[in-house]
């Protein structure tokens, strides 16, 4: 039997010092965003505020004004479905989008086409770039990680290989 949402909340103490005592970094930014979360949940309670509606799920990617909810971009390369959009931290006019073609493209919101296209050989189901260099990390269903430097983009510089399942998150 599963623990319900409230229950987690409510009962978070007690199992705390159980993860503290795992080597859990006190530091990690996940474990500060539950903390955050938890605090709020606790005396709020969350309220849809906009929804924001995609025309074809399948065949692009759309960029959203999130103050209007309103599309201000749409591309549209890939052959398939879109699992992953990172926007570059140190460059926020550069997109990365992975997808179901095997493919990650490298994308200028100055520009209409891709600027670059990473292939793979196997289906892309996550993106992400550093928020310190110019690297780009993606998740594959080949259970890989692969680690690109955008400025030499044909060969990854690092691989990691050792994942048991697709890898969904970066």
């Amino acid at each position: 039997m599963g623990r319900t949402d409230k229950d987690l909340l409510q009962n978070r103490e007690r199992w705390l010092p159980v993860q503290k005592e795992m080597n859990q970094n006190p530091d990690d930014r996940l474990r500060m965003f539950f903390d955050g979360l938890c605090k709020y949940a606790r005396y709020s309670t969350f309220e849809v505020c906009e929804t924001l509606r995609n025309a074809d799920l399948l065949n692009s990617a759309n960029i959203w004004d999130a103050s209007t909810g309103q599309g201000f971009s749409q591309y549209a390369e890939h052959q398939k479905r879109a699992w992953s959009v990172d926007f570059s931290q140190l460059d926020p006019t550069k997109l990365a989008s992975g997808n179901d073609d095997h493919s990650v493209k490298l994308w200028t919101i100055n520009e209409r086409k891709s600027v670059n296209t990473i292939r793979n050989v196997a289906n892309v189901c996550c993106v992400q770039f550093s928020p310190h260099s110019a690297n780009l990390a993606f998740g594959s269903a080949d259970y890989k990680t692969y680690c690109h430097d955008l400025c030499n983009i044909k060969n990854p510089w690092c691989t990691l290989s050792s994942h048991g399942k697709a890898v969904s998150y970066i």
